[in-house]
């Protein structure tokens, strides 16, 4: 299925951030995904990766690798002394090749929107998803610089008649004008975008409340709008229909939540870590940095050093934790850790049970959600991959794509390897396979 002399493929490829198995009851029912079901292929069980949160997640989605292959074990940095941490947001913090940058290697054009951890990579048309979270940094200014100058430039149009801030669903409204344009005006090879309309709503009003129902319709209906504008392209360009795959996935799933734990809390009673009197971290022996339903323990680097040190550290914090039983339903050593895809320089790893999910703040050891002003979520992701109704899908639909195809459960990491096989690119070094049940071989 390479690519042949004179024919130019294209690959659509529309993430619906935490929108899970679940949901295709729902959306089966709704026009667009349903005709892309009915033409395609569907895989409804695909379990995420671990920790089971945006940036690890699409992230494997390009490189076929788990999080400790590829370098992106959580969305934000390991900085315990900044009360904000940088998110890891640039492509310098993946090792080895992707998905787009094997397509730019070819010549194809490239172009990403709000696709986590892609600024400054070289991609054609990028906006990338940047977070400004130092006091020097604007947000605009910072997107500009990390993505591609006059292609932002050309969208502002759409971003002042549509955002209003990151606020949902108009964030979401703006980039399904912005793929419009793109395709349009640039109709690139490979095209990602990123929505995030179901995973904000589902952080703020938990996830099956009715507002869900009408996300997923919204998102419905921004895949009949790219379809239309993919058709429109058919008359004096390179692309046809025939030549275009259309991909929709999710990336993880939520679950609904009450309590928040704390573990810096424990950390610093048990004097493992210290603050000043504004209640910043000084110093530290271990430090929690959570990953929503998940949280890894950390060691100073010094104490790292020293098998000795570091036993006696981890004998505390086994004890410590003693006091979380309640809300924690499963600790992992390094090793369980890394089996699962996780972060390997960790000395331990937490799961939280059903209704919890971790922060770092460590003035207290619990909070109901209904208390927490900050970071505040009624349903959150992070948790272990392979829990019961915790999946999320993926469709296929178009060139290359075996009608009627399905499977009974697929990882994450055989994505890449099959969108590769789809657009005739090699993909070397993935951890997942070709899903050859899903694709016309």
């Amino acid at each position: 299925m390479g690519k042949a002399a004179d024919t130019k493929r294209r690959m659509i490829i529309l993430s619906f951030d935490a929108v899970g198995a679940e949901d295709l009851s729902i959306l089966k029912k709704l026009p667009n995904f349903k005709r892309l079901m009915e033409q395609g292929a569907l895989c409804e069980q695909v379990e995420s990766v671990y920790p089971s949160i945006t940036y690890p997640a699409h992230t494997t989605i390009v490189t076929g690798k788990k999080p400790c292959r590829h370098g992106v074990i959580n969305n934000t940095c390991f900085q315990p002394e900044r009360e904000k941490p940088d998110w890891m947001s640039d492509r310098g913090f993946i090792r080895g090749t992707t998905l787009y940058d094997e397509a730019l290697k070819r010549g194809d054009r490239v172009c990403s929107l709000l696709w986590p951890v892609t600024g400054k990579s070289g991609i054609t048309y990028n906006l990338p998803e940047i977070h400004a979270v130092r006091p020097w940094q604007n947000l605009m200014i910072k997107t500009i610089a990390d993505g591609s100058a006059c292609y932002i430039l050309g969208l502002l149009p759409h971003a002042l008649k549509e955002l209003k801030g990151i606020r949902e669903p108009e964030l979401d409204n703006f980039l399904e004008k912005a793929a419009v344009d793109t395709i349009l005006k640039y109709n690139p090879e490979l095209l990602m975008v990123h929505f995030l309309d179901v995973d904000s709503h589902r952080h703020q009003l938990g996830l099956k409340h009715p507002e869900i129902r009408r996300a997923l319709r919204r998102l419905d209906g921004r895949i009949g709008t790219v379809l239309e504008a993919l058709a429109r392209t058919k008359a004096g360009y390179c692309h046809s229909m025939e030549d275009t795959t259309i991909v929709i996935l999710g990336d993880h799933y939520q679950m609904d939540c009450h309590t928040v734990l704390y573990p810096n809390y424990l950390l610093k009673k048990h004097g493992l870590l210290k603050t000043d009197e504004k209640g910043r971290l000084t110093e530290f022996q271990a430090v929690a940095k959570n990953c929503d339903g998940s949280c890894y323990l950390y060691l100073n680097p010094m104490i790292r050093k020293n098998p000795d040190m570091t036993a006696k550290v981890t004998q505390k914090l086994t004890i410590a934790f003693q006091e979380l039983s309640f809300g924690i339903s499963r600790i992992f050593s390094t090793g369980e850790a890394a089996e699962y895809g996780a972060d390997d320089t960790c000395v331990m790893m937490l799961e939280a049970k059903d209704g919890y999910y971790f922060l770092d703040d460590h003035e207290t050891l619990t909070r109901s959600v209904e208390d927490v002003t900050r970071h505040q979520m009624r349903a959150t992701h992070g948790y272990l991959p392979d829990l019961l109704k915790y999946q999320t899908f993926f469709l296929a639909s178009g060139y290359g794509v075996r009608k009627g195809g399905t499977c009974s459960g697929m990882k994450l990491w055989d994505e890449a390897p099959t969108l590769a096989q789809i657009m005739g690119l090699e993909l070397p070094d993935t951890d997942g396979c070709v899903r050859t049940e899903l694709l016309e071989v």
